[in-house]
């Protein structure tokens, strides 16, 4: 459909140029345009471009007195409507892409699905794509799967404030297209298919990921349009285990229930005994990264406690709770740390025992003495999608938490020599575990999966809401860069660079579900809209009766704590 011709009156390059809008139609920003110029030597040249700036004015006038006049009918003038176009693509005939302008006057139409395919390189995906969203013409928008699965590049990474710009839901949205599209994705890397892919995420914030496997009853017909338009089935996660931190216990003898509240059915509990801890070499991971920058003689002194508790593992010692091991520690700190100044041994233990107030509910003994020995550790490999709930932690034990599980993983992928399996890890609130400034053990291994995590099949989808307090090597080192709503004076930072100027002033105006994609092959950032998620996002939305308030929920918990109740209540009569 035709919209207008390539202005004559503004200069035009192999770049950019403008176009003025015919009466009749009506050009946005972020729609897609395609014209056409002939040149002796190219032929048939074909330009394809976006709207990233539509102007109008009144020509012929030269204060704001006369145009109120030209309201009023009292003053000629020319309504003039024109648009900055951003070249994104030049075809000749013969498939090259001569840097050439397109000619004044050359007519300028919508692009139609197609074009928007060329427009943007997705024809150049081939198979190699999924969808990540719909653009302005509702025609869907891809991700290139080598930028993504470490073949080219690896890594994703979102910014936006937090509770508007949705960076969680388009972080599982991202995994739910993959994973729906796993039939295409396995035929176009057959190595990926024989060894199939997993995820971890890490849900921080409220019980919102818990629901990952429940319909969204409350999900609306415009959405499912939305996922019908980009060939993806509105459906809750297939396979997904579920892991929470165990309840504080009250007594030695008690089983161990998962800290959650909107559901316990189906959610399995993550914890460490102490030979895990001091086998996988995590004992660094209980101090806080501000701790350890505090004090440089800490490294010393955690090492040494390392070895010390080596040594008393292999003789036999066992150790059934973090509290045991610092009493021990205590006992024997002058001969354990003898050449650890006094100040230090002091400020290590006192840093211990803080760490055993906030983490010694993960720490659990090797065998309850009314089970067999069970393994609570995160087995990612028995379900595509894991989601490991840490939000009711303090910010300590989710440092061990999250530190903890990274290791293991780059740990094991090491040892087995393949990137195969591939995992995805979902992270939000990066700034906390890789700041721009200090180091710590849990910064090192989040920059080391930045850094060489694609050749190990480790992909990190890393979200924050402000980019520029994430370490830059992490943040440079993804290909695929993605930003919701934000502040302007945030978007300035150069980290956000992929943006462009005019997208910069445009992120505070982004409503939930839209962003801002970049990616390699694509030579301009585009703005998409997603989906509300298919899956329930919280205990009401899995339910097709009406909205219940949380006061009125009833969780399993209190269901066992009242049977409990009725036990002693009837052993008390007898």
């Amino acid at each position: 459909m035709r919209v207008g011709i390539v202005l004559g009156t503004k200069d035009a390059t192999p770049f950019e140029f403008y176009i003025e809008v015919d009466s009749n139609q009506s050009l946005q920003v972020d729609d897609i345009i395609v014209t056409t110029s002939e040149y002796p030597r190219f032929g048939r040249v074909t330009f394809y471009g976006i709207v990233d700036q539509v102007i109008s004015r009144l020509e012929g006038l030269e204060t704001n007195e006369q145009a109120r006049f030209h309201a009023q009918g009292l003053f000629d003038a020319n309504l003039t409507y024109y648009c900055h176009i951003v070249v994104t693509r030049t075809l000749a005939e013969d498939g090259t892409s001569p840097k050439v302008p397109p000619r004044p006057g050359s007519e300028v139409k919508l692009a139609d699905t197609e074009e928007t395919k060329l427009a943007l390189y997705f024809d150049k995906m081939e198979k190699k794509k999924i969808p990540c969203g719909l653009l302005s013409n509702n025609a869907p928008a891809y991700l290139d799967l080598d930028f993504l699965l470490g073949i080219k590049g690896g890594h994703v990474n979102i910014s936006g404030k937090s509770g508007v710009a949705t960076k969680t839901s388009y972080a599982t949205f991202l995994l739910y297209s993959y994973f729906s599209s796993i039939r295409d994705v396995t035929e176009a890397y057959p190595d990926i298919g024989s060894a199939n892919t997993h995820a971890i995420i890490f849900n921080v914030k409220g019980e919102d990921l818990l629901f990952l496997d429940k319909p969204n009853t409350k999900l609306s017909e415009k959405d499912r349009r939305m996922y019908e338009a980009m060939g993806l089935p509105a459906r809750p996660f297939e396979n997904v285990q579920f892991y929470a931190p165990p309840r504080s216990k009250r007594g030695q003898y008690e089983a161990l229930l998962p800290n959650t509240e909107s559901r316990i059915e189906g959610v399995n509990i993550f914890a460490w005994t102490i030979k895990e801890i001091v086998e996988d070499d995590l004992l660094w991971y209980l101090f806080s990264p501000k701790e350890l920058s505090d004090t440089s003689q800490l490294y010393l002194a955690i090492r040494m406690a390392t070895k010390w508790l080596n040594e008393e593992i292999r003789e036999g010692l066992g150790f059934q709770s973090l509290r045991s091991v610092i009493q021990t520690l205590e006992e024997k700190i002058e001969s354990i740390m003898e050449r650890v100044a006094t100040g230090t041994r002091d400020a290590f233990m006192r840093r211990l025992y803080r760490a055993e107030q906030e983490i010694g509910s993960l720490i659990v003994p090797e065998a309850l003495p009314f089970e067999d020995i069970k393994s609570y550790s995160i087995d990612w490999r028995k379900a595509q999608v894991n989601v490991v709930d840490i939000h009711r932690l303090s910010d300590r034990a989710k440092y061990f938490t999250v530190g903890a599980i990274l290791k293991s993983i780059v740990t094991e992928k090491e040892n087995t020599g393949t990137p195969w399996p591939l995992i995805f890890i979902v992270l939000d609130e990066l700034n906390k575990y890789a700041p721009i400034n200090g180091d710590s053990p849990i910064a090192d291994i989040v920059l080391d999966i930045a850094e060489r995590g694609r050749s190990l099949g480790i992909i990190l989808i890393g979200a924050q809401q402000t980019a520029s307090e994430v370490a830059h090597r992490v943040v440079s080192n993804a290909s695929i860069r993605i930003c919701g709503n934000m502040d302007t004076s945030e978007a300035e930072h150069s980290v956000y660079g992929y943006l462009g100027s005019l997208n910069k002033k445009r992120v505070q105006y982004l409503t939930p579900g839209q962003m801002f994609v970049y990616q390699p092959d694509v030579p301009q950032t585009v703005l998409v809209q997603f989906p509300m998620p298919a899956w329930a996002t919280r205990y009401q939305e899995s339910i097709e009766t009406g909205y219940i308030d949380k006061d009125f929920m009833i969780s399993e918990i209190d269901i066992i704590r009242e049977i409990e109740k009725d036990i002693e209540k009837g052993s008390g009569e007898k």
